[in-house]
């Protein structure tokens, strides 16, 4: 009956891990959704598609020292604070001493001695030869194992399964999640526990004519229990710190490409205007040189009306791209801000900053007749003119970039309201409650932190936004900011 209760609390244990880490990965959408209507995939096809995740995942044969590679490079690793750490802990005495039989504390103490020595290569990294460098990862992760999971587990058993012990256990798996990522420690806690279990018995049954300790039922469900437990943090804690570090990091990859991208074709058309102006001066000729009383020379320059008018337009040109890629990428950088400075705020017109947004902004032919702007009322808000500017430029982007080429934008004040609608194709309901959660994106080539950075704005004045959409017939999209009304103080 004890044995029966002891497996029916490890099963729930297990159930109840499963149920949180299902629950914390459901709560944090911040993936494109799928087409509802996708072709649903044959039992081969998915059993195939099974067998490569695995096998992406789980380090197997030659592809251990590429995971550990590419584990180290995208996560890092404190390898000189852990090693430093785990030496003197192990060195000094009072960590090593322990009450119990001869045979096991000198067992012990050789476990932590090649722990040390295992330790002092991490240190030592930069003395390791150039073509031993790509293996260090693995070592590093091998270093893990054996000092954190493996050789608590076997000093468990060696000692008895004393609950110090036991709670040492605990404690390494714990850091264990702390030093690696999510997926490395889950797998270095399963190896090393296992390895330690199964050395134990070699050691004792093979090279040994001493019994080796007998766990007791409630003793193994302590340490499955354990077990358990600590790895639970590292998948309900560590796993989430994980997944947003890889949403900045994919950011931060896709904010270079963008910037990039629009820095390409700043250039791309400087260069147009560049060759049309070469071309231009070919077309002056010197008509006359006249002496100046410095000692200088002036030239007067013939050149016919209609290529003097054409230099103009393509001066004219040069600054207002220089002038809207300058603008672009302003509001790229505006939106990774996490914090807003108030040290500029004032009374604006809301009137005044949607024309001069959109004038900053450089509306083609094609943006400018599909836009329908209704300013006839106006009202006062109290902030930056440089953060309303972005708050609409994010909005127009978003617009344009997302809908139909015949989509009509609509822009309107009313009650302390700005209004921006368009008849695109709206909005899924399943993505609409996470469109302003930062790094949320239904689009591959988008950042997910423009909408992120208008409600960041919006709620250091004080107001809110919210978003209206409909998808199918008579869709729709409207982005509605409600301010604060100003204050007599703040006039």
């Amino acid at each position: 009956m004890e044995k029966l209760a002891v497996l029916l609390s490890v099963i729930v244990n297990f159930i109840l891990f499963f149920v949180l880490n299902f629950r914390q990965q459901s709560g944090g959408m911040s993936v494109a959704y799928e087409d509802k209507q996708a072709v649903k995939p044959s039992s081969k096809s998915t059993w195939i598609a099974i067998q490569a995740k695995l096998s992406a995942c789980i380090p197997i044969g030659k592809n251990i020292v590429r995971y550990s590679q590419k584990r180290v490079s995208k996560y890092g690793a404190p390898y000189t604070t852990f090693a430093a750490f785990l030496c003197l802990n192990y060195i000094l005495p009072y960590f090593m001493w322990t009450d119990g039989e001869v045979y096991r504390c000198n067992t012990l103490t050789t476990i932590r001695f090649l722990g040390v020595v295992t330790c002092i290569p991490l240190l030592l990294k930069n003395h390791w030869p150039v073509r031993a460098l790509k293996y260090f990862p693995a070592y590093w992760h091998t270093t893990v194992m054996y000092v954190l999971p493996f050789s608590t587990t076997l000093s468990f058993l060696i000692m008895g399964g004393t609950t110090k012990w036991l709670i040492n256990v605990a404690l390494a798996i714990i850091m264990l999640s702390a030093v690696v990522d999510w997926l490395s420690g889950i797998i270095l806690a399963v190896l090393g526990v296992g390895l330690g279990a199964i050395l134990y018995h070699v050691f004792f049954y093979v090279l040994g004519d001493i019994t080796p300790f007998s766990m007791d039922s409630v003793t193994m469900h302590q340490l499955t229990y354990t077990c358990i437990f600590s790895t639970s943090i590292g998948l309900l804690f560590c796993r989430r710190r994980a997944k947003e570090e890889d949403k900045r990091m994919e950011t931060l990859e896709l904010f270079g490409r963008v910037v990039s991208a629009e820095m390409r074709n700043i250039l791309a058309v400087n260069k147009a205007y560049a060759s049309s102006i070469q071309f231009f001066e070919k077309q002056m000729h010197v008509d006359q040189v006249l002496p100046t009383d410095d000692g200088r020379e002036l030239l007067l320059i013939k050149i016919d009306k209609r290529v003097h008018l054409s230099l103009k337009e393509t001066m004219d040109g040069l600054m207002r791209n220089s002038e809207r890629g300058v603008q672009d990428i302003n509001r790229m950088l505006a939106t990774l801000c996490k914090n807003i400075n108030t040290d500029d705020f004032k009374i604006l017109s809301m009137k005044t900053c949607v024309t001069d947004a959109l004038t900053l902004y450089g509306l083609n032919l094609h943006q400018k007749s599909s836009l329908l702007i209704n300013l006839d009322e106006d009202f006062q808000v109290y902030g930056s003119a440089y953060y309303m500017h972005h708050i609409l430029f994010n909005l127009v982007e978003n617009v344009y970039k997302h809908s139909q080429k015949d989509c009509i934008v609509q822009i309107w004040i009313a009650n302390n309201k700005l209004h921006v609608k368009d008849n695109g194709a709206g909005i899924a309901k399943e993505a609409l409650p996470y469109i302003f959660d930062p790094f949320f994106t239904t689009a591959k080539d988008a950042m997910g932190i423009g909408l992120a950075f208008c409600r960041l704005v919006m709620e250091a004045l004080g107001g809110i936004i919210i978003c209206k959409s409909k998808q199918g017939k008579e869709s729709f999209t409207e982005f509605v900011l409600t301010f604060p009304e100003v204050k007599e103080s703040a006039k």
